[in-house]
């Protein structure tokens, strides 16, 4: 499953890039690289959206920040 989740990860990251571009330069990089082909540029679209509505359905258990786990790395506590 977590390969699974990797690859929706970055789906979900080139549609949100997708979109920025869009709405930055009025450029769709996904039309350009689907070339022009109706059929695939809806493909991938969904594609984007089952990668995003997997990610809403399955966070939870990745993310070990809205989880209430300890998150990895380095942290400063700060005392006041």
């Amino acid at each position: 499953m977590k390969i699974v989740h990797i690859i929706a990860f970055i789906i979900l990251i080139v549609g949100a890039l997708n979109v920025g571009i869009v709405g930055a330069f009025d450029y769709d990089f996904l039309w350009m690289i689907s070339g022009y082909n109706e059929l695939i540029i809806r493909i991938i679209y969904v594609l984007v959206g089952v990668a995003a509505l997997l990610m809403l359905a399955t966070h939870w258990k990745s993310c070990s920040s809205c989880c209430g786990s300890k998150m990895s790395g380095p942290t400063k506590e700060i005392n006041l």
